[in-house]
């Protein structure tokens, strides 16, 4: 079984109408739980929804997801922590957590190399208080949530122009001709 393509599950998307929305959100739900790239899902939402309307589905399907991922690792942590870290290393997190404050926690969600799923991760299992940690995602995912929502309106529009396609056609013979060239 293969994946449908993008325009594929653009098109399918859009077939759905306003279900799209809760379909949408539940894909970006997911995609911030699971550590898959939430990058796409983001973009889809631009490209299905617009930038305002996915902007605000990626918005809340990343702190679903980020609040499912920081309660569940909490819950792990608290259920396994002492037989995985031991006394000492549990002692170790707690200070991790006490001494890790609002400009850490916003330059971490400001930063695109660090991933956002092991700061959701990281916090709940460093007992971030849950106030900090849904305020700073709140704030700290804003710019990213845009950008990328953005990129896929942007990307879905060009993809949709013939002059787009031929080009990409004639760039791929030309890289192609190019290969062959080369290797004879």
């Amino acid at each position: 079984m293969s994946l449908p393509s993008p325009d594929a599950l653009i098109t399918l998307l859009q077939e759905l109408g306003w279900l799209a929305i809760p379909a949408c959100l539940v894909l970006m739900t997911v995609s911030a739980v699971v550590p898959i790239p939430a990058e796409l899902p983001a973009m889809l939402n631009g490209a299905v929804l617009g930038l305002w309307t996915g902007s605000a589905v990626t918005w809340c399907g990343a702190m679903c997801g980020a609040w499912i991922s920081f309660r569940g690792a909490g819950w792990l942590h608290k259920r396994f922590g002492q037989r995985w870290l031991g006394a000492r290393g549990q002692e170790r997190v707690a200070a991790l957590g006490q001494g890790t404050g609002v400009v850490e926690l916003i330059v971490l969600r400001l930063t695109p190399i660090v991933a956002f799923h092991l700061v959701n991760y990281a916090a709940g299992i460093a007992r971030i208080p849950a106030g900090r940690f849904l305020w700073t995602t709140a704030l700290g995912i804003v710019p990213g949530v845009f950008a990328f929502t953005a990129s896929g309106m942007a990307v879905a529009h060009w993809m949709s122009h013939p002059a787009v396609k031929w080009g990409a056609l004639v760039f791929v013979i030309v890289l192609v001709g190019w290969r062959l060239r080369r290797r004879g």
